[in-house]
């Protein structure tokens, strides 16, 4: 969960980066989007999941929760765009 959180925070920098010096931001963008972001999800709800029993694991839970809510909104979003939202108005002809 850390890792995968880690490496969806670190893209953000990285793609400012790309963008003022001209680089493709493609790699970057598939990276967060489907790997880091699903991975940092499942994560988190294994750990809450999994975790409620165990006591010296409950600092982490609101950073879990963080994750959990996080990455949900941003997966419901990417959903949303992919499959529902209407984009024949960018049809100019």
């Amino acid at each position: 969960m850390l890792g995968a959180s880690g490496l969806a925070i670190a893209c953000m920098p990285w793609l400012w980066c790309a963008e003022r010096l001209g680089w493709s931001q493609r790699p970057i963008h598939l990276l967060q989007t489907f790997l880091a972001v699903p991975v940092a999800f499942v994560a988190g709800v294994v750990f809450l999941w999994f975790g409620r029993s165990e006591s010296a694991g409950r600092g982490w839970r609101p950073f879990a929760w963080v994750v959990v809510v996080a990455s949900g909104l941003w997966l419901a979003f990417l959903a949303y765009v992919l499959f529902g939202a209407d984009f024949r108005w960018m049809d100019q002809k």
